[in-house]
C-alpha cells in the first residue's frame, strides 16, 4: 500500500470521527436526558429540512429539477409537509432506466458516498448513493432509538441475516457500537456458535432467521446466550416468532422497518403500543393514485427521506402497503404511529431438506447478479422452480448460470428452469411480487 493511500485513509478516518462528534450530541440529547420532542419542534425540524431538501433537489439533481419544471413548480412553492403533494409521486421504475448522474446531485463527488443496492423485493434492484452525513445521521438515529429500548452503545451486537452497523468502524475500538456479522446462509448450529463465542447482548435479525434460532435454542435446550434486546428487520415480525424469540432468548423484541431508499422508517414503540416514524428523518404518506389518504386509511408507502442530498428521493412510493395512525400514542411520544398491512410478509418456502427458510434469503442472493431488469422466482414443486427474468443494462450470457449457482447454494439440488419475459406482471395490489410458491398452504 502506497504512503498516499495511508494518508487518504487516515484522512478519511479521521473526517468521519470529526463529523460523529459534531452530529452525535445534537441527535443523542433525547436519550442521554429522558427528554420528549414535542410537536411544535418536530414539526419545525421537518419543514426546514424539507424546504431545504426541495431547494437541493431542483438546482441539483436533473432528475427531481425536470419532475418540479413538468408540473410547474418551484422550490419555493414548497414551504411545509403539507405542500408536499404537489410534487408527483414517484416509483424505482421512473429511476431503474435513466443515468446515473440524471439522479444524483451534481455537487456531491459519488466517491466520497455509502453505497448500498436494494434488495429486489418489487423485482428492480438499485444501487443508492447517501452522502456521508446523511449516512452518520441513520446510524446515530438508529443508535438513539436503540438506547431508548435499553441497549447501551457499550453492548456488543449480533447481526444475522440483516444490520445496520457495518465492521471496523473507528468508534468501535473505542469499545462503542461493536457488532459482529453472522450469514443467514450458515446453518443454525453455526449460527447459534458465533453467537456464543462472540456474546453480544443485542441481536438483529431477520424475523425468519430469529425464529430458526429461537426454535433450535428451544428443542436442544441451548444455554448459555445472554442476548436482552432483539431488533427484528427484513421480514414480518408475527406473534409466533415474537413469542419463540421472547421463550428462547428471554430478551425484549421490537419490530423495525426501513428501506436502504430512506433509512429507518419506524421503531416499535418502547412500550410496545404502536410503531413510531422516525419522523426526524423521513416523512411517511399513504397514497394511492397519486393521491394522499388519511388516517387509518390503506394505500401505498410513499417516503420522503430528509437528510440524502447525495440522492434524494422525495414522494418515493416503496410499494408497501400500510396505514397512518395518528400521532395519539399512550407511551406519551408525539412521533407519529403506523402500521404495515403488507408487504414485509414475504413467503417462507419449503425446500428438499426438509427446513422452511424466507423467500427473502433467495432474493438477497439474486440482487447481487448484474444485467437484470427484473426477476421473479416462482415455485412451482418442493424441488422445481421457474425463474423469469427481463434482461437490463449489463445483461451477459453468464448471468444463467450466476442465477442457477446463487439459488442451488441456498435451496440444494433442485430443477431450476429460466424464462425471459418481456415483463414481469404485477399483483392486484398493483405490486410485483418477487416470489410466488405454488405449493398448497398446510
Amino acid at each position: 500500500m502506497s504512503v498516499s493511500m495511508v494518508r487518504a485513509g487516515f484522512v478519511s478516518q479521521a473526517r468521519l470521527l470529526a463529523l460523529t462528534a459534531y452530529l452525535a450530541p445534537s441527535l443523542m440529547w433525547r436519550s442521554v436526558l429522558g427528554k420528549r420532542l414535542d410537536p411544535s419542534t418536530l414539526s419545525r425540524i421537518q419543514n426546514k429540512k424539507l424546504r431545504a431538501l426541495i431547494n437541493h433537489s431542483y438546482n441539483y439533481v436533473p432528475f427531481y429539477h425536470d419532475l418540479m419544471k413538468h408540473v410547474n413548480m418551484r422550490p419555493e412553492d414548497i414551504t411545509t409537509i403539507e405542500d408536499l403533494k404537489k410534487i408527483p409521486v414517484t416509483t424505482k421504475t421512473d429511476r431503474i432506466d435513466s443515468p446515473l448522474e440524471y439522479r444524483t446531485a451534481s455537487d456531491i463527488n459519488l466517491n466520497d458516498c455509502w453505497r448500498s443496492r436494494t434488495s429486489g423485493t418489487t423485482g428492480v434492484p438499485l444501487t443508492v448513493y447517501f452522502d456521508l452525513r446523511a449516512r452518520l445521521l441513520n446510524l446515530i438515529l438508529i443508535a438513539r432509538s436503540q438506547l431508548e429500548r435499553g441497549d447501551r452503545l457499550t453492548n456488543r451486537q449480533i447481526m444475522v441475516g440483516s444490520g445496520w452497523l457495518e465492521q471496523n468502524l473507528p468508534f468501535q475500538r473505542l469499545g462503542i457500537l461493536r457488532a459482529k456479522r453472522v450469514s443467514q446462509l450458515d446453518d443454525v448450529k453455526a449460527q447459534i456458535g458465533q453467537i456464543k463465542e462472540y456474546d453480544p447482548r443485542t441481536m438483529q435479525s431477520s424475523a425468519s432467521c430469529t425464529l430458526d434460532l429461537a426454535n433450535e435454542i428451544i428443542e436442544e435446550r441451548i444455554r448459555g446466550i445472554d442476548i436482552r434486546q432483539i431488533f427484528s428487520t427484513g421480514d414480518w415480525l408475527d406473534d409466533l416468532t415474537r413469542t419463540k424469540a421472547m421463550e428462547a432468548f428471554d430478551a425484549d423484541i421490537f419490530d423495525v422497518y426501513g428501506a436502504i431508499e430512506a433509512g429507518r422508517i419506524y421503531n416499535e414503540c418502547p412500550k410496545h403500543y404502536g410503531r413510531h416514524i422516525e419522523a426526524e428523518a423521513v416523512i411517511v404518506e399513504v397514497t394511492r393514485d397519486q393521491e394522499t389518504l388519511g388516517s387509518g386509511e390503506e394505500g401505498e408507502i410513499t417516503v420522503t427521506n430528509l437528510n440524502n442530498m447525495a440522492m434524494p428521493f422525495i414522494r418515493y412510493n416503496l410499494e408497501d402497503i400500510g396505514q397512518l395512525h395518528g400521532n395519539d400514542c399512550a407511551c406519551g411520544s408525539c412521533l407519529p404511529l403506523m402500521k404495515l398491512t403488507e408487504g414485509r410478509a414475504k413467503d417462507r418456502l419449503k425446500i428438499p431438506n426438509g427446513r422452511t427458510i424466507s423467500s427473502i434469503m433467495l432474493i438477497a442472493e439474486m440482487r447481487y447478479i448484474e444485467g437484470l431488469r427484473q426477476f421473479q422466482i416462482i415455485q412451482e414443486k418442493i424441488d422445481q422452480y421457474n425463474v423469469r427474468i427481463v434482461k437490463g443494462l449489463g445483461y451477459h450470457e453468464d448471468v444463467q448460470n450466476e442465477i442457477g449457482y446463487r439459488l442451488r447454494k441456498i435451496l440444494g439440488d433442485v430443477r431450476i428452469e429460466i424464462s425471459m419475459v418481456p415483463y414481469v406482471r404485477k399483483g392486484r395490489t398493483g405490486k410485483t411480487r418477487q416470489f410466488i410458491s405454488n405449493l398448497p398452504v398446510d
